[in-house]
C-alpha cells in the first residue's frame, strides 16, 4: 500500500507538474522591451524650431558661399578690365612715340634745327603746320565751290569781263522779269560803262529778241531815270551775275 501510495504520489505529481519560478526566465515569452528604450522603427519627429533654427543655418551657409563666389567673379572681371586697360595704354604709348618720331622727321626737313628741339616743341610745330593746312583746305574747298559755281552758270549763262549775263528765252513784262531774276540770285542789269553797253547790244542783236534792263522813271533822278539798285554808276569790282529778260 505503501508503494502504490507513492507511486500515486508520483503519479499525481507527474500529472501536476510544478509552474516555473516567475523569477526564472521564459524563454518561451520573452519580455516586452521598455517603452522608454528608443523604438527605430518609429523615430521621433524633430521639434519644429529645431528643423527651423538648421534651416537658418543652412540659408546662411549658402549665402555666404554665393556672397564668396560673386566677390571672386568681380575681382576676376576687374582685373581682366585692368589687364587689357595696361595693355591699351602701352599700345597708345608706342604709337604716340611713333608719331612723334615721324613729327621729328619731318620737321627736320623742314628746319634741320628741330633735329635737337625737345618732343613739345616738335608737337608745337607739327600744330602750326596742321592749322596752316586747315587753313588753304578751307581756302581750297570756297574756291572749288566758285568753280562748281561758274561751271554751271556756263550752262545758261554768258560770261563777260566780271560778270555772267542771262538772256532769258522767255516773254515776261518787267515787273514779272524783276521777281524772275531775284530767284535766281540776281538782278536786272544796271548797265556801267560803254563796253557793257556794247556787249548788250552785241548779243540782242544776235538772239534776236528786245530784253529789259533794270532802269526805271524817276523825277528826283537826274534826267527823270534811276537804276533798280538806286545808283547812277556802278563799278563791280567782284563776280556778279546780271540778268535781262
Amino acid at each position: 500500500m505503501a508503494r502504490l501510495k507513492h507511486q500515486e504520489e508520483e503519479k499525481g505529481n507527474s500529472s501536476n507538474p510544478k509552474k516555473p519560478d516567475k523569477k526564472e526566465k521564459d524563454t518561451s515569452n520573452p519580455k516586452k522591451p521598455d517603452k522608454k528604450v528608443k523604438d527605430s522603427s518609429n523615430p521621433k519627429k524633430p521639434d519644429k524650431k529645431e528643423k527651423v533654427n538648421k534651416d537658418k543655418e543652412t540659408s546662411k551657409r549658402n549665402a555666404g558661399t554665393s556672397t564668396l563666389t560673386s566677390v571672386t567673379l568681380v575681382l576676376f572681371i576687374l582685373a581682366t578690365m585692368m589687364f587689357f586697360m595696361y595693355m591699351t595704354l602701352q599700345r597708345r604709348e608706342q604709337n604716340f612715340q611713333t608719331a612723334i618720331d615721324m613729327m621729328r622727321t619731318f620737321s627736320v626737313k623742314y628746319d634741320p634745327t628741330f633735329q635737337t628741339k625737345t618732343d613739345l616743341e616738335v608737337i608745337e610745330l607739327s600744330q602750326n603746320l596742321s592749322n596752316r593746312l586747315a587753313y588753304w583746305t578751307e581756302k581750297n574747298r570756297i574756291l572749288q565751290e566758285e568753280i562748281d559755281k561758274v561751271t554751271e552758270l556756263l550752262e545758261e549763262w554768258v560770261p563777260y569781263k566780271k560778270n555772267f549775263y542771262y538772256f532769258s528765252e522767255e516773254e515776261a513784262d518787267w515787273e514779272h522779269s524783276i521777281e524772275e531774276c531775284i530767284e535766281k540770285d540776281s538782278e536786272l542789269i544796271s548797265i556801267i560803262y560803254g563796253e557793257e553797253e556794247a556787249f548788250i547790244d552785241q548779243e540782242t542783236a544776235r538772239l534776236g529778241y528786245g530784253y529789259w534792263i533794270g532802269l526805271q522813271k524817276n523825277r528826283s533822278a537826274p534826267h527823270g531815270l534811276l537804276w533798280i539798285n538806286n545808283e547812277e554808276v556802278r563799278r563791280p569790282n567782284e563776280f556778279q551775275s546780271l540778268c535781262l529778260l
